[in-house]
């Protein structure tokens, strides 16, 4: 049993076809398992206040026991770390009063006078296996079963690896040993999220990245790594969309976590100049780069429209001919972000995070803040300078003060936190910002052109392919017009950010 509270720090793994029998056979999992079925019932009120501040209420009954479980967001980055309360219940029926005064009054505030009826319940065949690994004790569970929710059901096939006691990098080299891969797969959606979507009929979304939390007291090798964490969260709450749907916002949203975690590289780049580091940020390039055809060819088709002088039946064709290269490219991300190989690199990079060279530099670190105003005031200094005359530049210096901008605006939406008194400011700073890229990637996808869809022309003949050429560069040509709009909003939202404060000032 829990006391208090405690971190719950699990990993928790796919089987997405459900067939465990890999899994089984596996070595590590030749000692005979402990065998449960479980039932666990999950409750909310009747307007979700609980599931939408991502907290999860169950009763969980197995062996004639029953035990109430309460589960919230950690003050930590870590995709796998939660706060969890469990309390041994001796009669059914939720009990508040078992919980610690701390989240206790949150559950109050939220549940109100409300009534907390249970709205799913998972039923399931339970094999747990208690396992040392280096310095450390891991409990290993593959969970079998479903969920019901009404006339719903989904079924669950799932592997969650719990430290129990020890380091979280004994944690990541175990789950490093394991098959990865499509029949393996990283996955932050929790059983209580996937009840809560099967209750309600809802799809997953794709995820923004979320609010980050930090202490001035940090370190900065301790900055670095719990930005790390946050960046890496982003992007697993968003692959497996991409993945399972070819969801184009997900993918845009995982290329967006990638970016904003090689500006954190950025930010910290004299923190990591281990050969280990170089190696880690060359691969979150790599498969920042093979996102990017399938973005553009979002992008280009979003673009499309009927031009002036096009006869529509070629504009339906090009659409056509657009759709076929997506379901193309989109397979072949799809098999990237599936594949053992890219398995692998997450865990890499998640131990590089926990264990890295860089964690302990040679030179000693200024205080958290110190570091973060003088950081700010450099991107501050590059992006503004570069864009005094924004409407002079050519379209190669708009795409680089574009991604002056965006390291900026990361730095920003990174460290704000470091300054708790300056809320205000620096949310105002990070959503000018944010409008400023958005506008400058505007003006950048004017500029993407058709080469990289003409080249999915080449099965076409070649009165199909001219046709087709004409009409999307009549369509490119017709969006190009929007572009004197764009830098006059450019210009504009310069003009506030030059007024702002920068909140970082009052470190100096």
């Amino acid at each position: 049993m829990v006391t208090n509270s405690a971190r719950e720090i699990e990993i928790k793994l796919l089987l997405p076809d459900g067939d465990a029998t890999g899994m089984l056979a596996h070595r590590l999992l030749a000692a005979e398992p402990r065998l449960r079925h479980m039932r666990t019932s999950y409750f909310d009120t009747p307007d979700w206040a609980l599931s939408e501040a991502r907290i999860v209420l169950r009763i969980r009954e197995s062996d004639d026991r029953m035990v109430q479980c309460v589960k919230m967001p950690a003050s930590s980055a870590r995709p796998m770390e939660r706060a969890e309360w469990d309390r041994p219940l001796l009669t059914p029926g939720i009990d508040l009063g078992l919980l610690p005064q701390r989240p206790r009054k949150r559950l109050e505030r939220l549940i109100g006078q409300h009534p907390l009826p249970a709205f799913a319940v998972l039923k399931v065949e339970r094999r747990v296996w208690l396992l040392r690994h280096g310095r450390s004790d891991i409990e290993v569970v593959l969970d079998i079963g479903a969920i019901v929710a009404g006339e719903r059901r989904e079924p669950i096939a799932e592997i969650e690896l719990e430290l129990k006691r020890g380091n979280v990098a004994d944690l990541l080299d175990f789950t490093r040993s394991l098959p990865l891969g499509p029949q393996l797969c990283w996955s932050t959606v929790s059983k209580g999220q996937r009840a809560y979507a099967l209750a309600r009929d809802m799809d997953r979304q794709a995820a923004r990245a979320r609010p980050i939390r930090l202490s001035p007291r940090l370190s900065v090798p301790h900055l670095f790594q719990q930005i790390g964490w946050h960046c890496l969260t982003h992007f697993l709450d968003n692959y497996r969309l991409v993945i399972d749907r070819a969801d184009g916002e997900a993918l845009h949203q995982c290329r967006v976590a990638l970016r904003r975690w090689r500006a954190a590289c950025t930010l910290f780049r004299d923190l990591l100049g281990d050969d280990q580091s170089r190696l880690m940020r060359a691969e979150l390039a790599r498969l920042a780069r093979a996102l990017g055809p399938a973005r553009n060819l979002d992008v280009i088709t979003a673009m499309i429209s009927k031009p002036k002088g096009q006869d529509l039946r070629d504009v339906e064709l090009l659409c056509d001919q657009l759709a076929r290269q997506r379901i193309a490219t989109y397979a072949d991300v799809r098999q990237l972000l599936d594949s053992e190989s890219c398995q692998r690199l997450l865990f890499e990079l998640t131990c590089w995070l926990e264990a890295g060279e860089w964690r302990r530099p040679a030179d000693k670190q200024p205080p958290a803040p110190v570091f973060a105003a003088a950081a700010l005031k450099k991107r501050w200094r590059a992006a503004m300078k570069d864009s005094r005359h924004i409407a002079e530049l050519a379209p190669n210096d708009r795409h680089q003060l574009r991604i002056a901008t965006k390291k900026l605006r990361y730095a920003v939406e990174f460290l704000a936190g470091l300054f708790p008194d300056r809320v205000a400011e620096s949310r105002a700073m990070a959503a000018e910002l944010g409008r400023m890229q958005d506008v400058l990637g505007d003006l950048n996808d004017l500029t993407i052109g058709s080469a990289p869809v003409e080249a999915g022309f080449e099965q076409l003949n070649a009165i199909e392919r001219t046709r087709l050429q004409a009409c999307l560069d009549a369509a490119l040509d017709l969006r190009r017009g929007d572009e004197p709009d764009l830098i006059a909003a450019a210009k504009a939202v310069r003009d506030t950010l030059s007024d702002m404060p920068r909140f970082w000032k009052a470190t100096h």
